[in-house]
């Protein structure tokens, strides 16, 4: 048997910002170890807000609305089936990989039963392996280690027959919280959030993987270790959970155990995971990386602050990272809205420059409580240093909007262009699926 099995392990909700290895709080000693011997993918972007989402697409190789076909998008909704097509499995299966789904199944059907619209996606032949939750009968004493250790047994059984094994393991379930708060102090640090606490005992038994098949050893398994999404620890006290693409839900972890301490600094969408996991030459410098809420059909007519009207579309050039939202941030407003970051300059999101275009100046400190547009006022200076030094060259007006032509605010014109830009591959990503009467900017 000359290839090598393959672990996947999917957690839930881990913001990559939140920890160490990209420039984060949390320390997570298994996971810094197998990034030190194997590679680190610095700027992983999810495809989506929502776990079936995300994990579709990782395993189709495709953007969300690419998903169901010529179904109408009005038809998409959360439960609808996504249709048998090839992926990552139907790839190693071919290649004589036994495939493996451990699943937690969890009363009453929370989790594995939550998977029935991507059903069609695993191949008949697949073994699927529930485990039950701690409130099932006979999951009253397992722990995150028994789940993660299970993978190590599949393979062992498929070597064994001489052939190799793909698992593809989903970190839920085991949720008790009095094992949860033996984590409080793990690898000596204090943590903060719950999350902290359920992926601490996720990286022990991480640990507890690596060191079964004596890591870095080159006969051990290759382990892939990330998240399906993001989520919150009190942003914009926001819910934990949400169906936004601000980067706390869209920038996740991704860390390979093969690699020599390989850092890959390259912006591309967890779509390429299938591509990355087969080696069939993964799209790593795409031009633009986007990303969806929920499916695309899930389309509210009214903001009504649910899932439905938090309908939105990211697109990310380099260091550029615009949304649509159709209901304004938070689903609750009549108009849509757009923004645009710099995450170079502004990693946090603090200034919106879409809003330099839409919205005027307020100084508090005059009798009018009205000016100029946001980009009259706010410094910018553009990125070509003959423009920057000599603004005269720069347009005056493009479309309905005016600029100054001053140093300082040399930038803004660069800013809209590259906002329009934006806002076009948005726009005709929802005109090509139906969904172009919602997009109305």
């Amino acid at each position: 048997m000359e290839q090598k099995s393959i672990v996947y392990i999917a957690t839930d909700r881990l913001y990559a910002g939140r920890l160490r290895l990209f420039n984060g709080f949390n320390s997570m000693p298994n996971m810094e170890r197998m990034a030190k011997h194997g590679t680190l993918y610095k700027k992983a972007i999810a495809p989506a807000g929502s776990t079936l989402m995300c994990h579709s697409s990782e395993w189709t190789g495709k953007y969300t609305w690419e998903l169901h076909g010529d179904l109408p998008f009005e038809d998409r909704l959360y439960p609808t089936p996504i249709p048998f097509q090839e992926s990552v499995f139907t790839d190693l299966e071919k290649r004589g990989y036994d495939i493996h789904i451990i699943m937690v199944e969890k009363r009453p059907g929370k989790c594995y039963d939550s998977y029935k619209p991507v059903y069609e996606l695993w191949p008949k032949s697949a073994n699927i392996v529930l485990l039950p939750d701690w409130d099932c009968p006979g999951g009253e004493t397992i722990r995150r280690k028994d789940q993660i250790m299970k993978a190590a047994e599949l393979i062992e059984e498929s070597e064994a027959n001489g052939r190799p094994a793909f698992v593809w393991l989903k970190c839920h379930g085991y949720n008790k919280e009095n094992y949860r708060s033996e984590y409080l102090r793990y690898a000596g640090q204090q943590r903060v959030t719950d999350d902290d606490l359920y992926n601490a005992e996720i990286d022990e038994a991480l640990g507890s993987i690596l060191d079964h098949f004596n890591y870095p050893d080159n006969n051990c398994p290759t382990i892939w270790f990330a998240s399906d999404h993001g989520g919150w620890a009190g942003e914009k006290f926001r819910n934990w959970y949400g169906y936004h693409l601000d980067q706390e839900i869209v920038h996740v972890p991704l860390i390979c155990s093969d690699g020599g301490g390989r850092i890959v600094d390259s912006l591309f969408s967890m779509k390429e995971v299938r591509r990355l996991i087969t080696g069939d030459e993964p799209r790593m410098g795409e031009r633009f990386i986007m990303a969806e809420t929920l499916y695309p059909g899930q389309i509210a007519e009214n903001p009504d602050s649910g899932v439905f009207s938090t309908a939105r579309i990211m697109v990310r050039l380099n260091r550029w990272k615009y949304t649509y939202s159709l209901f304004g941030p938070e689903g609750d407003s009549p108009e849509p809205c757009e923004e645009l970051f710099d995450l170079a300059y502004d990693p946090r999101e603090k200034f919106d420059l879409a809003a330099a275009f839409h919205r005027e100046h307020k100084d508090v400190a005059r009798p009018a409580e009205s000016g100029p547009l946001f980009h009259h006022v706010s410094p910018r200076i553009n990125s070509n240093q003959e423009l920057a030094t000599d603004p005269s060259g720069l347009p005056s007006k493009i479309d309905d909007v005016e600029f100054k032509n001053t140093r300082v605010l040399s930038g803004w014109p660069e800013i809209y262009n590259i906002l329009t830009k934006l806002r076009s591959v948005a726009k005709n990503i929802w005109q090509n699926t139906g969904r172009e009467r919602y997009f109305k900017l």
